[in-house]
């Protein structure tokens, strides 16, 4: 009775181990997939742009980019001046929030 228990368990296990072991097949395959789309898009990217963000992931392990709507930066919810909005609007250069040092764009509605 007990070998047969012992048994039926460990065929539950070893069911459950071919779960996740192709659960983890998966999941390396969807982000080897993402990691050469984000090589693809950063290959386009000017490389000065690029370095800044890179360097803001690096210290701060988030985004380093967010964008402003009704003048509010989206990384950290604070207002920023007029005078930054349109800066950012004309997109000649690149601008950070006062608060976050995240690099701000603006985005149409």
């Amino acid at each position: 009775m007990k070998e047969k228990n012992l048994e039926e368990e460990k065929s539950k296990i070893s069911s459950e181990k071919k779960n996740y072991e192709d659960i983890l097949t998966e999941t390396q395959e969807n982000l080897n997939l993402f990691l050469k789309e984000r090589n693809d898009i950063a290959g386009k990217i000017d490389k000065v742009l690029l370095a800044e963000y890179q360097k803001f992931y690096r210290s701060k392990g988030d985004f380093g980019i967010a964008a402003i709507h009704d003048r509010v930066c989206q990384g950290c919810h604070m207002k920023i001046s007029a005078q930054l909005e349109k800066g950012i609007r004309k997109n000649e250069q690149i601008i950070r929030c006062e608060n976050c040092a995240r690099i701000l764009y603006y985005q149409e509605k």
